[in-house]
């Protein structure tokens, strides 16, 4: 089950975080090594570029820091004020890593949460499963007894006849 439902989140990942999203967070946690974050339209730029050029296209892109970027890579001692992203294979292989442990806890909590909603569930409706259960056995037992009960019940007679006589 849990393959199944880890399936059903890489399918919500793969809709809801396409490459340029997922590359846009790659980046992210690439320049927190800078003290910096990029802003709503740096952001919007990148995701831009990688449609326009792919994600062949991250090695040439490249982003000028606002002021306040720029005062803080100033102050860490950087004298190129103009960041470009080097990624390695290792960056990636780590982002990979990380998504799929997300998926993979994320598979594990929502089979415990599915689980539990689905006992609660059935235990909410065994009282009416049960009513109808037993309703369909007398049901079963009136026609049981309508065609056959006079048959049995003699059948019953004289077996109890034949056990008494053996005694």
């Amino acid at each position: 089950m849990e393959d199944a439902i880890g399936e059903v989140l890489n399918q919500l990942i793969e809709k809801q975080f396409p490459q340029e999203k997922m590359m846009l967070i790659l980046v992210k946690e690439k320049i927190k090594g800078y003290d910096i974050e990029l802003t709503k339209s740096q952001e919007r730029n990148m995701i831009l570029h990688l449609q326009k050029h792919g994600l062949e296209g991250l090695d040439r892109f490249t982003f000028e820091p606002n002021r306040h970027q720029k005062a803080i890579l100033k102050k860490s001692g950087r004298e190129d004020l103009v960041i470009k992203l080097d990624f390695q294979q290792s960056d990636l292989d780590a982002f990979q890593n990380k998504i799929s442990d997300v998926v993979s806890h994320l598979s594990i909590d929502t089979t415990e949460w599915l689980s539990d909603k689905l006992n609660k569930a059935w235990i909410k409706q065994s009282k009416s499963i049960l009513k109808k259960i037993k309703s369909e056995r007398h049901q079963f037992a009136d026609i049981h007894n309508k065609i056959w009960g006079k048959a049995l019940d003699l059948l019953d007679a004289l077996v109890r006849v034949c056990m008494q006589n053996t005694k």
